[in-house]
């Protein structure tokens, strides 16, 4: 299990929902599931983390506390940086449902 001293980033998970807007066109909208602490490794270009889920390019890692409930439809605000953060996938490192591996790619 990761230390809580590593936990260094506050971090807002948030889902997708559908709604209309003034015309009843659909678009998806976000909004916030759940807040917690992480841990968030940044690529800097250095480094490309890469599985056999994974083929593009990715811009980090974010490491949380194991949840089942994250999926690539999500979005991470980082409430340190400001930066919004697209999930490309999750996955449980060791199968131990202790901590979560959270990829994803930098939103402009």
């Amino acid at each position: 299990m990761i230390e809580a001293g590593k936990l260094n980033h506050y971090l807002e998970f948030q889902k997708p929902v559908e709604k209309k807007d003034a015309s009843g066109a659909p678009y998806t909208d976000y909004e916030k599931d759940f807040e917690c602490w992480g841990n968030v490794k940044a690529n800097a270009g250095q480094q490309v983390f890469q599985s056999s889920k994974y083929d593009e390019k990715i811009d980090g890692m974010i490491i949380i506390r194991y949840r089942s409930d994250i999926n690539a439809d999500y979005r991470v605000i980082d409430n340190m940086t400001n930066q919004t953060l697209d999930i490309r996938g999750a996955y449980d490192p060791n199968g131990k449902q202790e901590d979560l591996h959270v990829v994803f790619t930098e939103v402009n």
